[in-house]
């Protein structure tokens, strides 16, 4: 008999109200982090769906400038900011 391992997906409830936060599901959970209660209610990963579309835009460009498209292509950045609705630089 074969052991099949599952994958098991931490969702954390999120603390704060923010409900523009990229990472925050439909459930109002976190999907970037297992553990959300912060000191001061303040998330020190929270962006919007714009800032992170631009952060990848930027380490896409980055990456592009240094020749890593090694990476690029690893991380599939290029698909991911294309399917988020960001410009591609190339």
């Amino acid at each position: 008999m074969k052991n099949q391992s599952r994958t098991v997906v931490l969702i954390a409830p999120c603390s704060m109200d923010r409900t523009d936060c990229f990472a925050r599901n439909s459930r109002g959970g976190c999907m970037a982090l297992t553990f959300t209660d912060f000191k001061e209610g303040k998330c020190p990963f929270y962006k919007t769906a714009a800032q992170e579309i631009q952060d990848r835009a930027a380490a896409v460009e980055r990456l592009e400038c240094l020749g890593r498209r090694d990476l690029i292509e690893k991380h599939r950045l290029k698909r991911d900011l294309a399917r988020k609705g960001g410009n591609e630089h190339g």
